[in-house]
């Protein structure tokens, strides 16, 4: 089991994808922005950050790329979700520091391999 928090804009988005986590067995939590994210971790720990890119505000590579930056978040894994499936997005997701990228629609399989995939790069 983790500890996830997930950032997305979309509420029904994030309730499906915290569904899809607990079904999992996996403890899931969720703000709406990249700004509500990073002050959630600063209160909190968590596993695992899953996070939009296409967000208000900050996106989720420039979120990436500041909690990377901090030595507090060395070992939380981040992976970016995007509905845009432009390979760009993929890769500036992995130079930023994200450990996974995701294309929207996720589905219960491939959020389920992605998850376990980056906790077992623990």
């Amino acid at each position: 089991m983790a500890r996830i928090l997930v950032a997305d804009d979309s509420a029904p988005i994030r309730d499906l994808i915290c569904m899809m986590l607990a079904d999992a067995g996996h403890e899931a939590r969720s703000v709406e922005n990249a700004a509500e994210a990073v002050a959630t971790l600063e209160r909190l720990p968590f596993d695992i950050l899953l996070l939009d890119q296409n967000m208000p505000g900050l996106t989720g590579i420039e979120t990436t790329a500041k909690l990377r930056a901090d030595p507090r978040y060395k070992t939380l894994k981040i992976v970016i979700l995007s509905a845009d499936t432009r390979l760009t997005h993929g890769d500036a997701s992995m130079i930023a520091g994200a450990d996974a990228y995701l294309d929207k629609p996720l589905t219960v399989e491939k959020l389920n391999k992605t998850i376990n995939a980056v906790l077992g790069a623990r």
